[in-house]
């Protein structure tokens, strides 16, 4: 996992602590301002290419995700793009609550990620995370008991 702070500056994400900040996202939040890397768990997915486009897999800005890492689980949201040739980047908040060091210069996990989404899941609001860890928990319940 790569840590991703663009979106809006925080004290934790900001052109201080990341060289590659930006201060948008590709989605946003319900009033038109760039996701909070540092307080959203959210994901990046690759921007479309020829070799993958995430909308033809049915994954759109705001659809939930279960990301697992060393026995734990958070539930975040798509929430930004990235590069076409990189996969598995997410938000310092992601990485923080997954005991992951968030520090987007020097922090992420070499492996042992693993990204579940749940395609076509976006929940009304896609900064509201606590409506997201409840859509979650059943999408991925529902998912357990189907497979």
């Amino acid at each position: 996992m790569a840590v991703d702070c663009d979106g809006q500056e925080s004290d934790e994400c900001n052109t201080g602590t990341d060289p590659d900040f930006q201060d948008d996202t590709s989605f946003h939040e319900a009033d038109g301002s760039p996701l909070d890397a540092a307080s959203l768990p959210y994901v990046v997915v690759p921007l479309p290419s020829s070799i993958w486009k995430y909308t033809t897999a049915g994954i759109h800005g705001g659809d939930i995700l279960a990301v697992v890492y060393n026995g734990h689980v958070e539930y975040a949201v798509v929430g930004d793009e990235g590069p076409s040739g990189q996969i598995g980047e997410a938000s310092y908040a992601t990485a923080q609550a997954l005991g992951i060091n968030p520090d987007p210069s020097s922090g992420g996990a070499d492996n042992g990620v693993t990204y579940i989404v749940f395609p076509g899941s976006a929940t009304s609001t896609i900064q509201n995370h606590g409506q997201a860890v409840a859509a979650g928990r059943t999408l991925a319940q529902q998912f357990i008991d189907h497979n």
